[in-house]
Formats: structure tokens, sequence, C-alpha cells
């Protein structure tokens, strides 16, 4: 039991570290389209930042930082008889966006796309080791270039963002998939 407190501790430390930092990206890396299967469980783009004119372009990211918002959920059983007896427990809530911006090579700003739901979901505790995928498919194929995407990201619960600035390059030959 001694180890399990220790263990418990040290997470309770650990969450104290983390409501002190910044809301940020501890790593972030394109990955290949339909290859993230959970935390740190993905394969890298390659080339790393070269896609086709069309291909669907991923971003993983590992934020950091991000707040949990404590939900009371009360729940109500029915006791047998014509009782009900109400327990109530806490949730916690993720949640994030995130706006999209294209440049050209010169940082002219060619799309913006804003408010896209990045995460929302709601945990029995609050997570710490979470992944965002950030989609960006090319409806309309760009142009043959290379581009900046800067992503914005935004957590909704304690009203903190990070920016995550990328260069890509569309490439018509490009041999691109996974590792």
């Amino acid at each position: 039991h001694n180890q399990l407190a220790q263990l418990e501790a040290a997470r309770q430390e650990y969450l104290s570290a983390w409501n002190n930092t910044a809301f940020s990206s501890l790593f972030d890396v394109f990955i290949a389209e339909g290859s993230h299967l959970g935390y740190g469980i993905y394969r890298e783009h390659v080339p790393a930042n070269v896609f086709r004119p069309g291909e669907t372009i991923v971003l993983y990211v590992e934020p950091v930082g991000f707040g949990h918002q404590p939900i009371t959920d009360d729940t109500s059983t029915p006791d047998g008889g014509n009782n009900s007896s109400t327990t109530s427990r806490t949730l916690y809530l993720i949640n994030m966006t995130a706006d999209y911006i294209l440049s050209d090579s010169s940082g002219t700003e060619l799309v913006t796309i804003e408010d896209l739901p990045a995460a929302n979901l709601v945990s029995n505790r609050q997570n710490t080791e979470f992944s965002l995928t950030l989609t960006l498919s090319q409806e309309e194929p760009f142009p043959v270039g290379d581009y900046i995407v800067t992503y914005v990201v935004h957590d909704q619960v304690t009203g903190q963002s990070f920016e995550i600035d990328k260069t890509i390059t569309i490439d018509d030959d490009a041999n691109t998939g996974a590792l």
C-alpha cells in the first residue's frame, strides 16, 4: 500500500506543477493520416513536411498545462422502494479549439480557419497524457510551393493558447507515406 500512496503523492505534486505550467506544446510532429491510435502511438509522415497536392496534413501534438474543469455529476439510483439515492462525483472537462492560418512563404495570409473543435471530452481523471491531432485537408489542392501553417490551439478551460508554426512544401512529385 505504501508504494501506491507514494505514487499518488507524486501524482498530486505533478498536477500541482502542471497547473503552474503555461499551456504549450511539449512535442509535435506531422504523422501519416489514420495512424494516430493514442498518446505516443502514431507513424511519422515521411518526408516530414512534404505533401502531395490534395494530401491530408495531420499534425500530432502533445499539449501540456491545459486545464481540467471540474463538473459535478449527480447520479440517482433507485433503491428498490419508492426512494432513490443520489451520489455525486466529480468529472473533468478538457476542451480545446484550434485556428489554422495558411500563409505563403513570405508570410502573407492566404486562408484562416477559426474555432475548429480540437478536443472536447469529459474524464473521470485529470488526464495529462493526452494528444491532439490537427487535421488540415486540402479540399482544393494547394498549388505546388512552400507554405507556413500556423496552428493556434486555445484551451477553453483556462483561456490560454499557444502557437505552432510549421513550414510545409506541396510537391507534385513527392513520394510520401509513413515509416
